[in-house]
């Protein structure tokens, strides 16, 4: 994926959302970095499966609520774009389709 580039945010969101779907697995939106005007310079994609829950010492007797399967495993799959200032376009930063987990066949997608 060197030097891919777009012209906004979204058109990235949707690009990186049709290239998840086509190869069985979901994203979601991660870490965003901004100028000090408040602006978007940076966005980081992530395979829904990234990541571990965050252990909050709750027990099952102080749980408000039944704790749901954990889908998390720690996947690296990531798709991180930044703005380039001259061009005034969205360029991939860092592209990476490794993922631990099996992703879903083509009939299921």
């Amino acid at each position: 994926m060197d030097r891919f580039s777009f012209g906004d945010l979204e058109a990235t969101y949707l690009f990186y959302y049709w290239y998840a779907r086509i190869n069985g697995f979901s994203l979601r939106k991660s870490k965003v970095v901004k100028n000090c005007k408040g602006e978007k310079t940076q966005q980081t994609f992530l395979c829904s499966r990234q990541g571990v829950r965050e252990d909050k010492g709750l027990t099952n007797e102080t749980r408000k609520c039944e704790l749901i399967n954990d889908t998390r495993c720690e996947c690296n799959a990531k798709f991180v774009v930044h703005v380039m200032k001259n061009y005034r376009r969205w360029e991939v930063k860092e592209f990476s389709d490794e993922h631990n987990h099996k992703l879903l066949p083509p009939e299921c997608r």
